[in-house]
């Protein structure tokens, strides 16, 4: 038996981009536009459901993961928080992308639906990101290198 937590985000069933809500661009009252944010909501919504019946979830480690990087404090859903939820524990303002008419929607339909918001304990902006950069030159020679070894 694997005593390995597994988080529920990367069930094969779902989709990785419900975790990433995005508004969209244009007039709002477009009805393609409209019918685009309702499902983006929607989406969002049922992350953030799955989110909170996620092993990871419940012992608090997406959460902490969430919380020690800049590109997953200020973008994505992660342990059912937005990133205004995250920037808040920080101390910071809320961007001009939080108040975008999705991620309050996202809000609001969140609480209809019974996903009550998560507290965080107030902590400091991490100094450092973590992102890690790939040599695209080096990456493409390894994976030729690959496809004429199976040839």
């Amino acid at each position: 038996m694997n005593n390995e937590l597994r988080a529920s985000c990367a069930n094969p069933e779902y989709d990785p981009e419900w975790w990433f809500p995005e508004s969209e661009v244009g007039s709002g009252n477009k009805p393609a536009i409209v019918a685009k944010t309702m499902e983006t909501v929607k989406t969002a919504v049922l992350a953030m459901q799955i989110c909170q019946e996620c092993p990871l979830f419940k012992n608090n480690s997406c959460l902490e993961y969430a919380m020690k990087d800049p590109s997953t404090i200020d973008y994505g859903i992660f342990a059912s928080t937005l990133p205004i939820d995250r920037r808040k524990a920080l101390g910071q303002a809320p961007s001009a992308w939080d108040k975008t008419h999705v991620f309050v929607q996202i809000r609001q339909q969140a609480i209809r639906a019974g996903v009550l918001p998560v507290k965080i304990a107030p902590r400091e902006r991490p100094k450092v990101s973590t992102f890690r950069f790939v040599n695209r030159q080096h990456a493409a020679k390894d994976s030729s290198s690959d496809l004429s070894e199976q040839q």
